[in-house]
């Protein structure tokens, strides 16, 4: 059934193989002593095996006020402090998010301007630490080797790029490792030039290399409406292009609503309908677009698409909840669910305890490069992306029970420290992974710009 979540296996060598090019001088972390607002109470101390035997509800409880803060905290690192603004990771354990700056002495004036952007945002719960370099810098940097890649200019292929949260430098999987250290220094002074450090003692990016490759494999299938189709239903081509899930409805000024689902599904303008009934949904209006993958399906001026996400085994189990609690940006440390046929009917559950472990990385998807976020199953070796789950949506919950939107599946990814895993369907076997990567809702939103549906 589905068409192909692009399957990057990235083969793991025995550990990570890395090149620290430069170490930096400066490591101090502290607590922010924020005029804000601080914790009510000492949070207990929790380890992560502890977050993945809790409850659902108890992990959002513990992880929406950090939500909140590292939403404000990005928007005004991503624009007005760009130039400082390393990255953040949610530290459930701790009940704090980690904020890096490549000038601490900013930290205040960066606090008070995300408390202005959401005045019930907790900035006592922020620890500030230093970080080498900015966001800006090493996403410059990661352009240039992919675009040194696709031109052939390097010794090796690259196939993933990972920016570290810290801003201490790029993880890179690679067709070659021993080619790829042997010509770290030449890439390092090329990237020293584009993302120069403020402080002179960390003049170099860290590049971490570990062994990749990319075979492609395809996709599959749930069960699906017939009419006013949502986030989980199943996808069909009508050129026999394969099978995808759905993932959110969004619309635009103009009021025409789509059905997005990851752009490696299916060529503009294909006809796209439901698998057993063989209702017709709409045609591919936009897409394929490969950067943020994503098609935007549409039906016609006046037909609306639902912005709910279905979960459950099969018609009867099944329950659809709606989106109603907007769509976020997902940061290292954070927890999401993700919605994909294949794993919700062959497998039998809807994915969850998936922990972001890198949350700025590009990928090779087969047409052209991808970006998005990397999630790994926490607390066992349960895969949670299947060939088939392609396009579906990736969402949190908060305690009161509503979904927030994240994104829509685009790859499972065996990196290092991950597990394959295997399942009986459709009269084969399909082989998963205890990683997957999505692209994110609010880049989609932007490219495309749309604005998210409210209705359900």
């Amino acid at each position: 059934m589905r068409h192909l979540t692009r399957f990057i296996l990235a083969i793991p060598v025995a550990a990570i193989m890395g090149l620290s090019l430069a170490v930096p001088a400066y490591s101090e972390s502290h607590q922010v002593s924020s005029h804000v607002s601080g914790f009510a109470k000492p949070h207990p101390k929790l380890t992560n095996a502890m977050i993945t035997r809790m409850s659902p509800r108890r992990v959002d409880a513990l992880f929406t006020p950090l939500r909140r803060v590292a939403n404000a905290v990005d928007q005004v690192g991503r624009t007005r402090a760009a130039d400082i603004y390393s990255g953040l990771a949610l530290n459930g354990p701790d009940g704090t998010v980690d904020v890096y700056l490549t000038d601490t002495s900013k930290a205040s004036w960066l606090l008070a301007a995300a408390h202005k952007l959401d005045r019930k945002a907790d900035m006592g719960r922020v620890r500030i630490h230093h970080g080498a370099f900015t966001k800006k810098a090493l996403d410059a940097a990661t352009a240039y080797l992919w675009a040194e890649s696709q031109a052939h200019k390097l010794p090796y292929r690259i196939w993933m790029t990972s920016v570290s949260h810290e801003g201490t430098g790029i993880v890179i999987g690679v067709s070659n490792v021993k080619a790829a250290r042997q010509d770290a220094g030449r890439v390092a002074k090329s990237l020293q030039r584009l993302a120069a450090s403020p402080k002179p003692a960390t003049s170099a990016i860290k590049l971490s290399f570990h062994h990749a490759n990319h075979p492609a494999r395809p996709l599959y299938n749930k069960y699906d409406d017939t009419s006013g189709q949502i986030g989980g239903d199943q996808l069909y081509g009508q050129e026999n292009t394969g099978t995808c899930t759905a993932g959110f409805a969004a619309h635009d000024s103009a009021g025409n609503d789509f059905l997005i689902t990851a752009g490696h599904c299916y060529p503009n303008n294909e006809d796209v309908e439901t698998y057993h009934s063989h209702t017709w949904i709409g045609y591919v209006f936009r897409g394929p677009y490969t950067y943020f993958d994503s098609d935007l399906i549409y039906q016609g001026l006046g037909h609306t698409f639902y912005n709910d996400e279905g979960e459950g085994t099969t018609p009867s189990t099944s329950r659809y909840y709606p989106l109603s609690d907007g769509h976020a940006y997902s940061y290292y440390g954070d927890y999401v669910y993700q919605n994909g046929v294949t794993s919700s009917y062959y497998a039998g559950w809807t994915p969850s305890n998936i922990m972001v472990i890198n949350q700025d990385t590009t990928w090779n998807g087969g047409e052209g490069t991808v970006r998005g976020v990397i999630g790994r199953r926490q607390g066992d070796n349960r895969c949670v992306g299947y060939p088939g789950d392609s396009g579906a949506t990736v969402f949190s919950l908060n305690p009161d029970g509503k979904r927030q939107l994240r994104g829509i599946v685009d790859v499972g990814v065996t990196e290092p420290g991950s597990h394959t895993c295997y399942l009986n369907a459709y009269g084969g076997v399909l082989a998963g992974s205890t990683d997957i990567g999505w692209v994110e809702a609010t880049d989609i939103l932007n490219h495309w710009g749309l604005t998210q549906d409210t209705w359900t």
